[in-house]
């Protein structure tokens, strides 16, 4: 679980939250986009990975169906058809957005961090994500920078 510490009373705990504040403290690089538009649409990607899809292909479903004895196969059935339905809805987003390297431009955003990680875990799920070409394009952009590749590629 990710965690920053912002002063000794307030810890924020939810990715969504520590980049709200990050884009809020650090405005010269905008995370959720410079304009209401943007934000929009960024927080449109974001919460496809975040809200629609990972309740449905995380470890927190998966325990939860082992305690109840549901076989391993229905939560993968489930996982792979929240990620596919997610990623298809994501890249005919994106379809939209124009061409830039990233999903809103030429500067990563709050929708790359999202999006590239649900890329990874599509992969553990068993799905070929090279049939989405846009995002697959996107994806190739956030490993060429360090950050992405560190986080990315430490557990894939």
């Amino acid at each position: 679980m990710p965690a920053l510490e912002v002063s000794n009373s307030v810890v924020l705990t939810q990715s969504e939250a520590i980049v709200a504040w990050l884009d809020e403290r650090y405005a010269g690089s905008p995370l959720l986009g410079d304009n209401a538009d943007i934000r929009a649409s960024v927080m449109e990607i974001v919460n496809i990975p975040g809200c629609d899809v990972h309740p449905l292909q995380g470890l927190r479903l998966s325990r939860w169906l082992q305690d109840e004895n549901v076989p391993a196969h229905v939560f993968h059935a489930i996982a792979q058809r929240a990620v596919s339905e997610g990623l298809h809805a994501c890249e005919q987003l994106l379809q939209r957005a124009g061409n830039g390297r990233y999903c809103f431009g030429d500067q990563p955003c709050a929708a790359d961090i999202w999006l590239a990680r649900q890329l990874v875990n599509a992969r553990r799920h068993g799905l070929d994500t090279r049939q989405y070409r846009r995002l697959d394009e996107i994806e190739g952009a956030c490993l060429q920078l360090d950050a992405f590749r560190r986080i990315l590629l430490s557990d894939a």
